[in-house]
């Protein structure tokens, strides 16, 4: 997002931050942090910005890293705590921090969890200088959330606050909003689920409608004389119930005034 603004602020100020790389086997390098950066230098470079032909990099060496893990684990931790995460989106930080829980439990699948002394949110947040809350809302999603409304947060269509809110409801609720989200995307439907809407509505559902008076001409006043005998025939019903087990003898037409009744 933003490289064109970010290539304007840089041909403005000049690169303030060196990229973040590591050799690869075929004798380049990868960049493991400063993508927007490289990307934005690669736009001025394309248009005749020569100044940009070469800048400073940080190279760093996963191999170095003092983890009790593999050296793709260490690169992967590389990767995960070398970006400035301000700048990243809330499904690339669902991402890194993905990242981040691999490689805490692999440290202590290793025998590493006495040396890191942390739970898992306060590793996390000390590798990303996130807060200990925001990186507690993200666990909290990676764990309760729909698979599919992760993928939401990832495309960019559902905030991690919002996601929260839906990761604390039930299954059945959540599968229904991961069900619209799908068909909204596949082309089955036309409509964006609006996930903020969509909480607002589950969380304070509108009150039933009122029955409305009838102000029809054809509306017929029932008066509390008529109220009152129909409540003293069905005092009388339910005595004649009581004396009378297996029912009681009436004429067709009463019967049909109990059907009405009825209905």
């Amino acid at each position: 997002d933003r490289i064109s603004e970010l290539a304007e602020s840089i041909s403005d100020v000049g690169l303030q931050q060196p990229l973040n790389v590591a050799a690869a086997d075929d004798g380049m390098y990868d960049v493991l942090g400063g993508q927007r950066r490289y990307l934005a230098i690669g736009q001025l470079r394309e248009a005749g910005n020569k100044k940009y032909d070469e800048v400073p990099c940080t190279v760093v060496n996963p191999q170095n890293i003092d983890l009790p893990v593999d050296d793709e684990t260490k690169y992967l931790y590389v990767i995960a705590t070398t970006n400035d995460y301000r700048d990243l989106t809330d499904g690339d930080k669902l991402l890194r921090i993905r990242q981040l829980s691999e490689v805490y439990d692999k440290i202590s699948k290793a025998g590493g969890g006495d040396r890191i002394g942390k739970r898992r949110r306060d590793f996390i947040s000390d590798s990303t200088q996130m807060s200990p809350r925001s990186v507690q809302d993200f666990l909290s999603v990676e764990k309760k959330l729909d698979d599919t409304l992760k993928d939401a947060i990832i495309n960019g269509d559902l905030d991690i606050h919002t996601g929260v809110k839906i990761a604390s409801m039930p299954a059945s609720t959540q599968q229904n909003l991961a069900s619209r989200y799908s068909d909204s995307i596949t082309g089955g439907s036309e409509e964006k689920v609006d996930f903020v809407a969509e909480v607002e509505r589950i969380n304070n559902p509108a009150p039933p409608k009122k029955e409305q008076n009838i102000t029809s001409s054809d509306a017929i006043v029932i008066g509390k004389e008529y109220i009152d005998n129909i409540l003293s025939q069905s005092k009388d019903l339910k005595l004649y119930a009581k004396m009378f087990s297996n029912g009681i003898s009436v004429s067709a037409k009463s019967k049909e005034r109990l059907d009405n009744c009825l209905l």
